[in-house]
């Protein structure tokens, strides 16, 4: 491993950090230099440049738009996004595969991230990265569960524990590795173990997690056994399966259909499963006095990691918080372009899939700093949910899945039928003509 001087060091990690979008030579030298930068930083930043480009290649730090960008170098941060990613396309259909990019992903950790740099200046991303980490150690001791390993889940799950001895979530996951294991005193005793020192070291009692696990070793049964399953749902689950792989393999996804067919009720199945992703759900106003309506929504919802920021929004994206927030753009092309930064920065801290309903009523406005967070978060995915395809944008459509959501079939409507009247299996006449009389729209069904 090639050592770096300190400021050769932080300028490595001020353009992995930048990304993209690259980094001003104002905002480099805040973070090559934090205890200030020298008379000369400008000419002894292009000489680190200079070295940087002499050691990786000659385009691997560009320079446009006033900016420095690292290209042409796959950084571990890169690797571990993809990885994140492919992970979420094999973690339930191969989970041998699974595992092993687990712990890929696991072994490119090493140390803090961005540690040489100022902790103000890379709180958000550190954060996103060793939240990252705790749900691959995570996914690693469930995959380890699925797999039946589970003398190596507990082993691994006890290291966790005296590494981070508050965590309820891997105390539980002991518990429940101990308990498969046949080891049912053992993961009782854990668990008294785990309320002791919540107890001695916080004043806590034990989490609804744990006390789950802890109650089913009691009973001698899995703690997710006991999770009661939803009402009777409509079978089906191709037209989910096909959801689900399209928002998987692709970051923009249409959802089409009549009204009524179910198309957000197929969409409330969607989840980011990525560690640490998170899943944020919009529904657009048919309102023409609103065009921000949808952004000011995603705001509020990234709120969060919004007022984490260095720097802080600016007051566009602070007046769309405001109560008036959903009045028309007065603020002309400078909010909008607050606004798209700090919802491009507010996206960036961890994977996030975004699901757009009524997509069809979304102004231009809202279109353009939607496609520009795409262009700029690799992260981000977007579901939209329309009536007709036709309907949204063409440039975001011509690149995107679409799903359409077809009728309910004869079997179906009979499954539907038998459920809402309560006599499932004795209901074909009614269901033949409900499906004949609606075209399988379930929503006609039901209100006949």
């Amino acid at each position: 491993m090639v050592q770096h001087p300190a400021a050769q060091a932080r300028l490595i990690a001020a353009l992995v950090l930048a990304g993209r979008k690259g980094a001003t030579t104002d905002a480099l030298s805040v973070l090559v230099w934090p205890e200030g930068a020298p008379r000369t930083s400008r000419a002894s930043l292009q000489n680190h440049v200079a070295r940087l480009r002499q050691e990786l290649g000659g385009d691997a730090v560009t320079w446009s738009d006033g900016r420095y960008r690292l290209e042409a170098v796959t950084t571990d941060v890169d690797v571990l996004l993809g990885l994140n990613d492919e992970l979420a396309l094999v973690h339930e259909v191969d989970v041998e595969q699974a595992l092993g990019l687990v712990r890929e992903a696991l072994g490119l950790f090493r140390g803090v991230p961005f540690e040489v740099l100022p902790a103000d200046a890379v709180r958000i991303r550190r954060r996103s990265l060793t939240d990252l980490r705790h749900g691959l150690e995570t996914a690693e001791t469930d995959l380890l569960l699925r797999l039946g390993r589970v003398a190596e889940a507990a082993a691994v799950l006890r290291t966790l524990v005296d590494e981070q001895p508050h965590d309820e979530i891997r105390w539980a996951g002991l518990v429940q590795a101990l308990h498969a294991g046949g080891r049912r005193a053992d993961a009782l005793q854990v668990f008294r173990d785990a309320r002791k020192r919540l107890r001695d070291d916080l004043g806590l009692e034990p989490g609804a997690v744990l006390v789950a696990a802890h109650r089913a070793a009691l009973a001698g049964r899995f703690a997710g056994d006991h999770v009661r399953r939803g009402p009777a749902n409509l079978p089906r689950e191709r037209v989910a399966s096909r959801l689900r792989v399209a928002v998987k393999d692709h970051r923009v996804v249409v959802i089409e259909g009549d009204a009524g067919i179910g198309k957000t009720t197929l969409a409330a199945g969607i989840d980011d499963r990525r560690p640490v992703g998170r899943t944020v759900r919009i529904t657009c106003l048919d309102n023409p006095w609103t065009p921000l309506q949808p952004i000011h929504d995603l705001i509020t919802a990234l709120s969060g990691s919004l007022r984490v920021l260095v720097p802080p929004p600016g007051p566009g994206t602070r007046a769309l918080l405001t109560p008036d927030a959903a009045s028309p753009d007065s603020g002309g092309l400078g909010m909008v372009a607050d606004v798209s930064d700090a919802v491009v920065r507010g996206l960036a801290d961890r994977p996030t899939t975004l699901v757009l309903d009524d997509a069809a009523h979304a102004g231009p406005t809202t279109w353009r700093i939607l496609q520009g967070a795409l262009d700029l978060v690799p992260t981000l995915r977007l579901v939209t949910i329309a009536r007709q395809r036709e309907t949204l944008p063409s440039a975001l459509v011509d690149g995107a899945a679409v799903v359409a959501i077809p009728g309910l079939d004869l079997d179906e409507v009979e499954a539907l039928v038998g459920h809402l009247l309560r006599r499932p299996g004795r209901v074909g006449p009614l269901a033949r003509w409900a499906h004949g009389a609606t075209g399988g729209n379930p929503l006609f069904v039901t209100v006949l």
